[in-house]
């Protein structure tokens, strides 16, 4: 299932997901600042990166040609508990 990222569809914390050319799983954190804002957080890998940073490691979101806000996100699962 695909999820608009953009129209806070994506639940923080909870969906694991992967990016159009991408299978690498992801969960997005709010960081309650407007200066950093929501951080995208490589599960594999443990480093988080910001939406400009998401570019420079070649991630894309999916798009649709009649919707110019779309940034859709594949739904792999759901996190039930952290702990």
């Amino acid at each position: 299932m695909i999820k608009d990222w953009n129209r806070s569809e994506v639940m923080t914390l909870k969906d694991v997901f992967h990016f159009k050319n991408s299978l690498r799983p992801f969960v997005t954190v709010d960081t309650n600042s407007g200066i950093i804002g929501e951080l995208f957080i490589d599960i594999n890998e443990g480093v988080a990166y910001n939406l400009d940073e998401l570019e420079y490691e070649g991630l894309e979101f999916y798009s649709k040609e009649e919707d110019k806000d779309f940034k859709g996100v594949e739904i792999d699962g759901t996190i039930k508990e952290w702990f």
